[in-house]
């Protein structure tokens, strides 16, 4: 029985697999030709993309993260300067409140 992979594992793999196909076909070496995958990379020069898609992956969770961390403050600054707002007495206005420019009177 193979290693147990998790499910990105498991798409790492397979993306691994088809990339070095499609290398080989690429470079034209015919599958009588014993090459292993490591030789194919070193001639193709190219990264696996396995990598490429654990660095995305990484790079995503960190922009998420600072998004989430950027809307805390966000969030706490607007609480606090509301609560300045209300302590100095410059609430939002009371009564009613007209939305919109006038009616247009056409006569």
């Amino acid at each position: 029985m193979g290693v147990k992979l998790g499910p990105q594992g498991y798409l790492c793999a397979w993306i691994d697999a088809f990339d070095t196909h499609a290398l080989h076909k690429i470079l034209r070496i015919p599958y009588t030709c014993y090459i292993t995958n490591v030789q194919v990379r070193a001639m193709s020069g190219c990264p696996s993309r396995s990598n490429m898609v654990t660095e995305r992956r990484l790079g995503f969770c960190g922009c998420t993260s600072h998004a989430v961390l950027l809307m805390k403050t966000l969030t706490v600054q607007l609480l606090l300067q509301f609560a300045r707002l209300h302590q100095t007495g410059n609430d939002l206005q009371e009564g009613p409140t007209t939305r919109g420019s006038e009616p247009f009177n056409w006569i």
